[in-house]
């Protein structure tokens, strides 16, 4: 759903923030579809056969999509930074600005080394590039799970290391001495499409008036023909033979 703001109810001097927002509100969107597309490759690849002529390719193309995930993230939280540096006082006054902070905190919880991870997901072989590099991103705390178990300051270095359960992937990396990671799943994508429908209805105090009569009779002839479908599924099914 795109958001249009009422920039000419905003003092001149805040216009170019309130654009800004607007822009960075559909960028947010964009990221969200992404997101969900790089998701959708990594549970294409599960469903695919071993192939022996190649048969590390499957493992590879997850690599990809968990690197793609993580680059995907950060950028929704910079787009979300971008937004909250914005210095536009009276725009701040009337956006609902305990939605976006919720918002903030749901990103916070559920991606909260999406910074250090994608120090290593954006630079595949750079962090371990040199005997000094590897030593200064190798493992300096315990770490135990279903892949590795290694004592403290064990200098181990990981990259990429994938851990699946289902529909689920737990990717991760040592940077800076600690084993960093995000996941990639469903539950992922769903809290993306709730932050960023926190920070829509932040905003929507200052929607442009003709947008938001548009998008209340969308939401209402959405759901007038969601009830149609419940109370008269013959006139939604496919007729005989078909």
């Amino acid at each position: 759903m795109d958001l249009y703001i009422d920039h000419n109810s905003l003092p001149e001097e805040e216009r170019k923030a309130s654009r800004v927002v607007e822009e960075n509100l559909r960028a947010l969107l964009d990221l969200v579809e992404d997101f969900r597309s790089t998701l959708d490759l990594f549970n294409h690849v599960n469903t695919l056969e071993p192939d022996p002529a190649a048969p590390h390719r499957r493992g590879r193309w997850s690599e990809i999509a968990g690197r793609n995930g993580a680059l995907v993230v950060y950028g929704f939280w910079q787009v979300m930074e971008a937004i909250n540096a914005l210095k536009a006082p009276t725009l701040w006054q009337r956006a609902d600005v305990q939605e976006r902070r919720t918002g903030d905190s749901l990103f916070t919880a559920r991606f909260p080394q999406i910074a250090a991870i994608r120090i290593s997901a954006a630079h595949p072989g750079e962090l371990s590039a040199t005997p000094q590099e590897r030593k200064k991103h190798g493992l300096n705390e315990a770490v135990e799970n279903q892949m590795i178990s290694v004592a403290a300051n064990s200098g181990t270095f990981i990259e990429s290391m994938m851990v699946v359960a289902g529909k689920k992937m737990t990717y991760s990396s040592s940077v800076k001495g600690k084993l960093v990671s995000y996941e990639l799943s469903e539950e992922s994508a769903q809290a993306l499409e709730q932050i960023v429908g926190q920070y829509l209805v932040a905003f929507m105090p200052l929607e442009d008036p003709k947008s938001r009569a548009g998008r209340e009779w969308r939401q209402k002839t959405d759901e007038e023909l969601h009830r149609y479908q419940i109370d008269h599924p013959e006139w939604f099914s496919p007729p005989d033979g078909h």
